[in-house]
Order: structure tokens, then sequence, then C-alpha cells
């Protein structure tokens, strides 16, 4: 059984006002999360990073600044772009709700196939204008990310079992439907909750599996079940 919880983030960017060419290119400053072996980075992030340094014809350059050099709050990415601070960033929505309150929808289990649906349907209405808390920026790539699991340090074997657990979520949809299931939702960034785990502040996280081991939770969860403890994760029906 697995939780498909929907998470999300967007690239956005200010509107650049052109310039003129000149001897040296226009290095443009992107904010990002986490490493450059990321599975975001590299799916997400590089084709666009790269594509715009190898036709910017010595014009224009992106640099990118890793595992939040530059800021590493989560929640801080957009006003980062919005005061000058960074050109580009990528901006987890479900950590400031109240600046993209419309977003939320996308968030919802069940409504779409799999996360290449939805992130051509949440392009659709970026494109048009239509969601609040996107006008000051330029949208450069809108992305659904994938369904989410649940993933707990003590053994699982019915959803009862989560009844007054501790658990990371990404955003208030994923707090309310843990909250509804008896756990104790933490609404916390991935760049923090391996601390958690570590500490035994967290029992455990919604994240997908791909970030296992890519944050490094499969080791404080891979030693739990090589100790016989089992994992198990069920489903909200993301399709």
């Amino acid at each position: 059984m697995m939780a498909r919880l929907r998470s999300l983030f967007i690239v956005l960017a200010l509107l650049m006002t052109a310039q003129q060419a000149s001897a040296a290119p226009v290095i443009l400053k992107l904010s990002f999360f986490t490493s450059d072996r990321s599975n975001a980075y590299e799916c997400q992030i590089k084709p666009f990073v790269d594509a715009v340094n190898r036709e910017g014809g010595g014009l224009v350059e992106i640099k990118v600044y890793f595992s939040g050099s530059i800021s590493p709050d989560q929640s801080g990415q957009s006003k980062l772009v919005r005061d000058g601070t960074a050109d580009l960033a990528t901006v987890v929505l479900g950590q400031t709700p109240e600046e993209f309150p419309d977003s939320a929808i996308l968030e919802l289990p069940g409504v779409f196939k799999n996360e290449g649906e939805s992130s051509r349907v949440f392009t659709r209405p970026v494109e048009a204008g239509a969601l609040r808390g996107y006008a000051p920026f330029f949208v450069v790539g809108a992305f659904v990310s994938a369904g989410e699991s649940i993933h707990s340090r003590k053994p699982l074997t019915s959803l009862a079992e989560l009844k007054g657990q501790t658990i990371r979520v990404n955003n208030t949809i994923e707090s309310s439907i843990l909250k509804k299931l008896g756990a104790v939702p933490l609404l916390l960034p991935i760049n923090r909750t391996m601390d958690g785990l570590s500490q035994g502040t967290l029992d455990g996280a919604t994240v997908p599996p791909s970030m296992l081991f890519e944050f490094g939770f499969g080791r404080p969860l891979g030693r739990l079940k090589q100790m016989g403890v089992s994992i198990v994760m069920d489903d909200f029906g993301t399709g």
C-alpha cells in the first residue's frame, strides 16, 4: 500500500529588462535547495540551465547556487527573487500556502494519473495568469512531483497505527489527511527532515520513494528494517 500525497515545486524568475550585450555575460543567480546530484535538479532544472548556458551566446549565463547556499529557508525562496537576492529560485509551494493559495488543488490525492499529467494541467492556468500569487513573477517551469509515501520508524500494520506518530509533511493537504488518521503532522522542509529522524523528534516522513536515499532517510529507516521492523505505506489513490 502506498500513500500518494501531492507535492510540487515551481521555478520562478523576475521579469528581466532587456540589456545590451557587453563584454561579459549577464549572470543570473539560481537558488536551488539541494545538490547537483538530486533527481529534482538532474531531471527538471539542469536541462533548462544547460540550454540557456549553451544557447546564451555569451550574453546570458545561469549560475546555480546549490544546497540552499544563498538561503536554506525553503519558505523564503520567492522572497529572494522579489528582493533581487536571487534572479531565479526553486519554490516549494506547499511551504508557503498563503502566498500561492490556488495551487493547493494540485496537492489533492486521486485527481491526476501521474506527475506528468498534473504538471501539464498546472502549466495551463499558470500561463493564463489564472492563479493568485504569481503576478510578480515570470514562471519558467511549473512542475508537480511524484506522489509521496508515508515512511515510519515504527512498525505499521494498519492505518490505525499512525495514531500519535509525528510525521513530517510537505504541505497542508498532507497535514489535513494525516490528522484525520490520528497522526501529528509537522510541516517541514525536506532538507531539515533528516535531522528530525536522526534525533528522534520525528517518527516518520512523507516523501517520494526516490528521495529516501537521496536525502539520507533510508539510513535510519533501513537500519530499522534490518532489525525486523516493517514499514507499511497506504494508498490514497492518485492512480
